[in-house]
């Protein structure tokens, strides 16, 4: 059997099931964060940027909160079936640690669509949750990076970095005991800013994971 045929066999159904189900949950989570920071401007104008960004699935003060919410939940389900097909990889002991702490990462996604900011007390527990889970996913994706190189591209050791050292800083600010609060309109907000930063972290780490399954297709082919 040649390489090409090789690798449209059957056995590498997982691996495209990483590819499609990350770059569909990236896809359908800045869709919705677009189409709600579009609704968002035409109300507060430039002062979307000092926005935080649990405010966008606010159904008190977000226009567009249920499609914000909706695919959270899409998005989360999405990565869990990805990283549900890194387990089925079986590559090494790595992947498997990566597959579990990202299908955990992506329940708690999930669970923000299910418990938006409205609902306080369970908010501010997700969140926590799901700071958590993603600074455990970014911490066994930066140390992947050097255990296996030609797995883990540098870029994407240099984003699993930034999305830990976020989820530090975010996990500093927050207090167990206190709820969530949203920055004051058109303000500055210095949580916001790191909340953002790991958002964006989270989403690029999706597509860097959609790329490290054709990696792994290489490497099981070598």
């Amino acid at each position: 059997m040649s390489k090409d045929e090789d690798i449209h066999h059957g056995k590498y159904d997982p691996h495209r099931l990483i590819f499609h189900m990350c770059l569909v949950g990236v896809s359908i989570c800045a869709l919705g964060m677009a189409a709600t920071l579009y609704a968002f401007f035409q109300e507060l104008g430039w002062g979307i940027f000092s926005l935080h960004v649990d405010a966008l699935g606010d159904y008190l003060r977000s226009p567009l909160a249920f499609i914000y919410n909706v695919c959270l939940l899409l998005a989360g389900a999405c990565f869990v079936l990805a990283m549900y097909g890194l387990h089925l990889v079986r590559y090494d002991r790595f992947t498997s640690l990566l597959a579990l702490s990202g299908m955990l990462c992506g329940v708690t996604i999930m669970l923000l669509g299910v418990y938006p900011f409205n609902d306080q007390s369970a908010h501010h527990l997700v969140v926590i949750a799901f700071i958590s889970s993603s600074m455990l996913m970014f911490g066994v994706l930066f140390l992947y990076r050097f255990a296996r190189p030609q797995i883990c591209p540098p870029l994407l050791g240099v984003i699993s970095l930034v999305g830990f050292v976020s989820c530090l800083m975010v996990l500093w600010e927050l207090e167990p005991n206190r709820q969530t609060s949203l920055c004051e309109d058109g303000k500055p907000c210095y949580l916001a800013m790191l909340m953002w930063t790991h958002t964006f972290a989270t989403m690029l780490t999706g597509i860097g994971l959609a790329m490290m399954a054709r990696r792994l297709i290489a490497a099981t082919l070598d």
